[in-house]
């Protein structure tokens, strides 16, 4: 949603630019068309937008199917006809290059999404897209990057011959031949990368796995026996890795920069002693069998499939339960970390028991992928969502000054209460005898004792109407309270004492108000006999 607002205001401030332009030949049919061609290119930005969302989501019903399908359509029947009608105009004046230029990016931009769509629909169907989704992509990027860059160019070239340099179209096209660098960036390593990709970074042996969370961070799916370590220790699937590569040399989780070339410091140090063919399975027996023999691998894997298959399905979710956790735990943007921890307590986290696999189905819960990871982390279910938030929140962030609200003002008394619940969060995690991975821990936020650093914070951004109510009722506790009791004292105070004052108060205005006019009128009454006389 914030890259679709960014986008629209892009347009629009391209249209008032090219209004400025076109000053001198400015007219009501002129400037109808730039009001049309810009609700187009709002149009194409909410196209893109929702295949953009197609992308990341599968379970869209045939309707909406259907609406995108027809959209998709319509933009491009109107932008093929309004191109050809401005080509065939004989007068080339500025304002129909202007205009031609434009229809022609559109429509390069509905071909551009149209693939993309089409490229989502047939994924699923063909295992060779499947395999090869990050080429067809970075092809389809570097096509339609190549096709924008040339028409901004051809435009920029064409306005100078017949008029002056479009100052409106300069940003666009520095944007479209940065987009067409980087594509072509990335397909040129994406040439080099299949080649060295078994050879350029080391694997992971058993022991390099994590102990407890044993799940791809990029698939967040098991880890499998073709697994890579990076240089930073951290370990992903191979084939995740290799597609991550194509688009960045970085670690996905530290974002510590890799070397593109191959270095002999970075193999492990057994496999050189090895013999060249070495097994694809550990020499010991996992954990969990009873040491079975190495011939014994496939029906190990057998077993583990039947295990999986004999699992209760009320441990399943369904999609519907995965749309409603979203929608009460998922953190908004621009939300901060405490207000997120409090929404997440207040719509029942305390209350939901799953496993790590089945808190992976459910996306970026944080929007912070390292955060998220140690929210799934541990795989059973013995664990609240609520006390693995709490867990790796303080892990992830060890100063409280990350996790603290700003003191922002706030205007009414249930904001002041939402804004005391949020500083009981933070002091509740960071407390001295607080332990989030113990289950007997107590983790409700409205039994924590207000501070006096807690309650100068909520002062010192309060309205001018309610510190009176914040002085009474911190005259009434001298020893620290919790939270729960000072929400009540002050809704209570709010309800039955300063609520009649300000009723008091009200009615003395009114009272003042009813004593000037009438001192008004008697002050007229009295210039009307004198003015008569």
């Amino acid at each position: 949603m914030a890259r679709l607002a960014e986008q629209l205001w892009l347009v629009v401030c391209e249209s008032i630019l090219a209004l400025v332009s076109f000053r001198t030949d400015l007219d009501s049919d002129l400037v109808a068309q730039i009001v049309v061609l810009s609700f187009r290119k709002c149009l194409h930005c909410v196209a893109d937008s929702c295949v953009g969302s197609m992308e990341r989501r599968v379970d869209f019903s045939r309707f909406f199917h259907f609406l995108v399908i027809s959209f998709l359509l319509v933009l491009m029947v109107v932008a093929v006809d309004l191109s050809i009608s401005h080509h065939s105009l004989s007068d080339h004046t500025p304002f129909q290059l202007f205009f031609y230029f434009e229809h022609s990016i559109l429509l390069a931009a509905v071909l551009t999404t149209i693939s993309r769509y089409v490229l989502h629909l047939l994924e699923p169907h063909c295992g060779a897209l499947q395999e090869n989704r990050d080429s067809c992509a970075l092809c389809f990027s570097f096509c339609s990057g190549l096709i924008r860059a040339l028409l901004y160019v051809g435009f920029i070239v064409s306005m100078i011959g017949t008029r002056t340099f479009p100052l409106f179209a300069a940003q666009s096209a520095c944007l479209a031949v940065t987009q067409f660098k980087k594509a072509a960036v990335d397909l040129f390593v994406l040439h080099f990368a299949d080649p060295s990709g078994n050879t350029l970074l080391p694997g992971a042996t058993p022991e390099a796995l994590p102990a407890e969370d044993n799940a791809c961070v990029i698939c967040r799916e098991e880890m499998g026996p073709e697994v890579t370590a990076l240089p930073c220790c951290h370990v992903f699937h191979t084939s995740c890795l290799r597609s991550w590569f194509r688009q960045q040399w970085t670690c996905p989780m530290c974002r510590m920069p890799v070397q593109r070339v191959f270095y002999p410091e970075l193999m492990p140090p057994d496999p050189p002693a090895q013999p060249p063919d070495p097994p694809a399975r550990p020499q010991t027996p996992p954990r969990t069998s009873p040491a079975p023999e190495p011939q014994n691998w496939d029906s190990y894997e057998e077993e583990e499939e039947e295990e999986e298959q004999r699992q209760p399905l009320g441990r399943t979710l369904n999609q519907e339960m995965i749309w409603v956790y979203q929608e009460c735990f998922t953190r908004l943007e621009d939300e901060n970390m405490a207000a997120w921890l409090l929404r997440c307590y207040d719509s029942g986290a305390k209350g939901v028991n799953l496993e790590g696999r089945q808190l992976r189905r459910l996306g970026s819960l944080s929007n912070e992928p390292a955060l998220d990871r140690l929210i799934c982390r541990r795989e059973d279910s013995s664990f609240t969502l609520w006390k693995r938030m709490l867990s790796a929140v303080r892990q992830r962030y060890r100063n409280r000054k990350y996790v603290t609200p700003r003191a922002s003002p706030w205007f009414t008394l249930d904001e002041g209460i939402q804004r005391l619940r949020q500083l009981a969060v933070v002091e509740m995690l960071y407390a001295d005898s607080f332990d989030p991975d113990d289950p007997r821990a107590d983790d409700c936020p409205d039994t924590t004792k207000c501070t006096p650093q807690m309650w100068w914070q909520l002062a010192v951004s309060a309205p001018s109407d309610l510190v009176a109510t914040m002085t009474a009722v911190q005259c009434m506790y001298h020893n620290p309270a919790s939270v729960m009791m000072l929400t009540c004292a002050l809704q209570d105070y709010d309800r039955n004492v300063a609520s009649i004052q300000r009723r008091c108060v009200t009615l003395l205005e009114e009272l003042a108000r009813e004593v000037q006019k009438l001192s008004r009128e008697v002050e007229q009454s009295r210039r009307c006999p004198s003015s008569a006389s």
